[in-house]
């Protein structure tokens, strides 16, 4: 009988010097929603080893990223929020803010 193997450990994070700190990152897993990531926070989730897929998105703008989990270490992440051209400013007067999503792994 083959012994089944631990769940692995997903860490997305965003954390990092850059992000515009507005508004929360929508996180999903294998094409379900997993949850909101505000700026300086992290999500947690325990997945079955194999592939899967990671998406980050602000409604207009998404990233994804395919990895491998095995429950050996964790797979972490960064999701960052960034501001789009140089008219930033004055569109965020009318009370929106451009902004592009960038997903990376970071371990």
């Amino acid at each position: 009988m083959q012994e089944a193997k631990p769940n692995g450990q997903l860490i997305v994070s965003r954390t990092k010097t850059g992000d515009i700190g507005i508004r929360n990152i929508e996180v999903f897993i294998d094409g379900e929603f997993s949850g909101d990531l505000a700026y300086g926070s992290e999500l947690m989730f325990s997945l079955e080893p194999g592939s899967h897929t990671l998406r980050a998105t602000n409604k207009m703008n998404s990233k994804k990223a395919t990895f491998d989990i095995d429950g050996s270490e964790p797979v972490r992440f960064q999701v960052v929020a960034i501001q789009m051209g140089c008219l930033w400013h004055l569109v965020s007067m009318l009370g929106t803010v451009p902004y592009r999503v960038e997903l990376s792994r970071s371990d």
